[in-house]
């Protein structure tokens, strides 16, 4: 099964909508996922976060804090 994302140039910049868009659209396929597919999804999460880790750094920032807590969240959820 072909997961329904849409992909975008790795040099294109992440903007914080669009990264809310991918959270909402995992969230909503998480229920419905093979294990395999579950798995996928624990990758790109944690390869997302990093991305936002390093290109946002250590200064504060609410919405990366916010995006952050969400993946974690989702994480637990998916239990990986």
């Amino acid at each position: 099964m072909m997961l329904p994302f849409r992909h975008e140039p790795y040099c294109a910049l992440v903007d914080p909508g669009s990264v809310l868009a991918l959270t909402q659209q995992l969230d909503a396929m998480q229920k419905a996922g093979t294990a395999e597919e579950l798995q996928c999804l624990g990758k790109l999460i944690r390869d997302l976060t990093g991305y936002i880790k390093m290109v946002a750094g250590d200064k504060p920032d609410p919405v990366r804090d916010d995006l952050l807590l969400q993946a974690r969240q989702m994480t637990e959820q998916l239990g990986i």
